[in-house]
């Protein structure tokens, strides 16, 4: 499944109502530095055509970068932690946007228990 052009633009508009928190989240940092002119190459339809549609981008030596390293909580633990590429991150946004709105929920289970946290104090376990 590869993103629409829409759940391409929507992901990125996604990210974009974040802008004030970029700086907070390791993942979303990279953001921060894109210009205007940056943001609106990923959002046009070209690039989508070009990159995007057809999951060219996965095939990129760059886009298939991720790191693997720990990051320390405030409670002083450390939490592993996995980086992908920015644009990969935008894709599987934007691959999750789209399998939303298709996904239709066939279950009848209260929602509370297809939540993990949940889940567990109702004895089921996933």
């Amino acid at each position: 499944m590869h993103p629409t052009f829409e759940s391409w633009l929507d992901a990125c508009e996604m990210m974009r109502k974040e802008s004030a928190r970029f700086r907070s989240y390791i993942q979303w940092y990279p953001f921060a530095k894109l210009s205007k002119a940056s943001w609106e190459l990923l959002e046009s339809e070209s690039y989508f055509n070009r990159y995007i549609k057809d999951g060219a981008c996965i095939l990129s030596e760059h886009m298939r970068f991720r790191t693997r390293g720990y990051i320390q909580k405030q409670s002083a633990t450390m939490r592993d932690s996995h980086l992908v590429a920015p644009v990969m991150y935008l894709y599987l946004l934007a691959v999750g946007v789209g399998y939303e709105r298709i996904y239709v929920v066939k279950n009848r289970l209260p929602r509370s228990l297809l939540r993990p946290r949940e889940a567990v104090s109702y004895g089921v376990t996933m």
